[in-house]
């Protein structure tokens, strides 16, 4: 099994699509990215657009479900 790791949301588009489109990984997301809710920004909104992201690139994704202050 192939798998990618990504620190946050996001990051798996926007510095691994080439790789996720060649390669298939399963893709998996450490942080849910609470830090942006004072932005008005839930973790499940991030984690929707990470979902969609995904399914466009045609991978798997999973998510770990870490708090961001919570990774050190």
């Amino acid at each position: 099994m192939k798998l990618l790791l990504s620190p946050h949301n996001d990051d798996e588009s926007l510095f691994a699509a080439y790789t996720l489109i060649r390669e298939k990984p399963t893709v998996l997301i450490i942080s849910d990215s609470d830090m942006q809710l004072d932005r008005g920004i839930s973790a499940a909104q991030r984690k929707e657009e990470s979902r969609r992201a995904c399914e466009t690139l045609g991978v798997p994704v999973r998510f770990l479900g870490l708090k961001d202050g919570s990774i050190c």
